[in-house]
């Protein structure tokens, strides 16, 4: 690939400005996915990492009931400040807008490929994120495949998705689909129409099978320094059968080792998801009379949630304190 030009997806990109590298290359051909429910839209999610030098987003992929693959380098950045790592992440799967129908799980731990921290390989640019809860027995996971053939999916249709900064400040799922240009032994490049930019980094890249049946085979982790450069192809971390093993591995061990505690986490569904469904029956009334207060709590959780008991209270504002006045409770 002597005419390609690569260069590190510097994204995760910070919230705030652009990424460096813009690769949409020629036409943006990525659109935004609406409706993010079911396998693979809420497999996916929205990496917000705090670290030394601010907060930066990438996107990682749910690969088992509490595991995310992604690339490195959303994690350990040079671009980063410090030590360049992570201080911590949360993760949004299936987030859409302000909706975030599962929460926010939380990092607890990560690892990177050996090539990665010795020296920043390219070819090495894939972390496995585990999570606090598992979230993925709610919303599914991908399944891998790995194929030896250095040039077997050269020429094959392929998706990703991820949250680009540059489209709705990463705030919505974009998709976008072509083919695989050329494989090597550790890398793949896509054809023109397989547009990115920060923040996509660490998007799954997948092969649909059929019937519902999708593949996992790398992820999103390259931009190129110029777009319009003959040759300029964006690129990712092919999945091998040694690095399979290795994240298999690991998640075996944290199934043993690291399993999480998983549990309810309740929410004013209206404040969650930035709506009005509740309703009352009537606004003027007198002391004494009754009245009739629609509400709904959500369970952002991973556990079903045990009896609570919800009190509501007369507030001139949305702070409860000594002040208000309760006007009932109710055991939910």
């Amino acid at each position: 690939m002597a005419t390609t030009q690569i260069a590190p997806a510097t994204a995760p990109a910070t919230v705030s400005q652009s990424p460096r590298f813009e690769t949409v290359l020629g036409p943006d051909d990525r659109f935004r996915v609406t409706g993010v429910e079911g396998h693979p839209w809420d497999s996916i999610g929205k990496i917000t990492v705090s670290a030394p030098g601010g907060t930066f987003v990438g996107t990682g992929a749910m690969v088992s009931p509490f595991h995310i693959l992604t690339a490195a380098h959303v994690l350990e950045n040079p671009g980063f400040g410090g030590d360049g790592r992570a201080l911590s992440a949360q993760i949004a799967l299936g987030k859409s807008g302000n909706e975030e129908p599962y929460g926010r799980a939380e990092m607890v731990s990560y690892r990177v490929l050996p090539g990665w921290s010795d020296g920043y390989d390219l070819g090495q640019d894939m972390a496995l994120i585990t999570l606090d809860r598992s979230v993925g027995n709610t919303t599914g996971w991908f399944d891998f495949d790995v194929r030896t053939d250095v040039d077997f999916y050269d020429g094959v249709p392929v998706s990703l998705a991820g949250y680009p900064v540059d489209l709705s400040q990463g705030r919505d799922l974009y998709l976008a689909t072509g083919a695989i240009a050329q494989g090597t032994e550790e890398r793949f490049y896509y054809g023109e129409r397989l547009d990115t930019a920060g923040g996509m980094s660490g998007a799954p890249i997948w092969q649909n099978l059929g019937a519902g049946n999708r593949k996992l085979i790398g992820v999103h982790s390259t931009g190129v320094a110029d777009p319009d450069a003959p040759g300029a192809l964006n690129g990712g971390t092919r999945l091998t059968e040694e690095k399979r093993i290795l994240i298999e591995e690991w998640i075996g061990a944290d199934e043993i080792d690291a399993l999480p505690n998983d549990r309810a986490d309740l929410a004013d569904y209206d404040r969650h998801f930035e709506s009005a469904t509740a309703t009352i029956s009537k606004t003027l009334f007198s002391p004494g009379e009754e009245i009739s207060i629609e509400a709904s709590v959500y369970n952002l959780g991973t556990a079903t949630a045990t009896p609570v008991e919800v009190t509501v209270y007369l507030s001139t504002n949305p702070v409860i304190s000594g002040f208000d006045t309760a006007l009932g409770t109710v055991t939910l």
